[in-house]
């Protein structure tokens, strides 16, 4: 897995990396994990962390991205991931967020290992909210034609959310066979809200009730990880074919 942010931290990108990981390792899979420099400790995590090397003038924990991020750390990154994909044979590259895909389609030049690109977010709706000394129409227009061009470079993609998998299959981009939805596993908050917002107790109970029935059997990190195996083995199948 590549991981371009800080790992692990308390906070969407880094969760999901971890939970994923976390359930692969549990379910047999060996899986390392490459990253920044930056994380808490993982102690006693089931799968293998690999870092950059330290940038003592990068300390962001913060997401977005950065100059520094994406000519320094970024760069790093793909170096790691690369020494590794020569160093032993991986079945599947799984990319977090653009920047993870960057990386990994700098690192796997020349090399036969399908990647799986794992789309968290829309960059032409993100991108200008952060300052990169550009308007934010600028950064519209560049997310835009990122979110166009950078899923094409993969064997397959998870979207995490049905907006994202129909803005992703739209007519000229990815064909729909190629994307999946595999959204966050654990909705048990959204669960316990209805039972605040309903004013009718048994409503709220049935409502509640039914929301967790459903959050076990489809939206469980364990159902995460099953959907994500499908991924691999289909990506793995077809480039044995070809």
């Amino acid at each position: 897995m590549v991981a371009a942010c800080p790992f692990p931290a308390a906070r969407g990108t880094p969760i999901r990396i971890f939970r994923i990981a976390e359930q692969l390792a549990d379910r047999g899979h060996e899986v390392d994990v490459f990253t920044y420099h930056l994380g808490s400790a993982l102690n006693g995590a089931p799968f293998n962390t690999h870092r950059i090397a330290n940038v003592p003038s990068y300390r962001k924990q913060s997401p977005g991205p950065t100059y520094q991020k994406l000519f320094v750390l970024d760069p790093l990154l793909a170096a790691k991931l690369g020494i590794a994909l020569r160093r032993r044979p991986y079945d599947v590259i799984h990319a977090h967020h653009a920047e993870g895909l960057l990386a990994a389609a700098s690192a796997r030049l020349r090399l036969d290992v399908p990647t799986v690109y794992d789309v968290h977010t829309l960059l032409h709706s993100e991108l200008p909210y952060y300052r990169m000394g550009l308007s934010r129409s600028v950064l519209a227009h560049c997310g835009a034609y990122l979110d166009r061009r950078l899923p094409q470079s993969a064997e397959h993609v998870i979207a995490v959310s049905e907006d994202i998998r129909t803005h992703l299959t739209a007519p000229g981009r990815v064909s729909s066979d190629r994307v999946s939805l595999i959204p966050n596993g654990d909705v048990e908050g959204f669960a316990n809200a209805i039972l605040h917002v309903v004013a009718n107790r048994s409503d709220a109970r049935r409502l509640g009730e039914g929301a967790r029935a459903f959050a076990r059997a489809e939206l469980s990190w364990q159902r995460v990880a099953e959907r994500i195996e499908a991924v691999y083995e289909r990506v793995g199948s077809s480039a044995a074919t070809h």
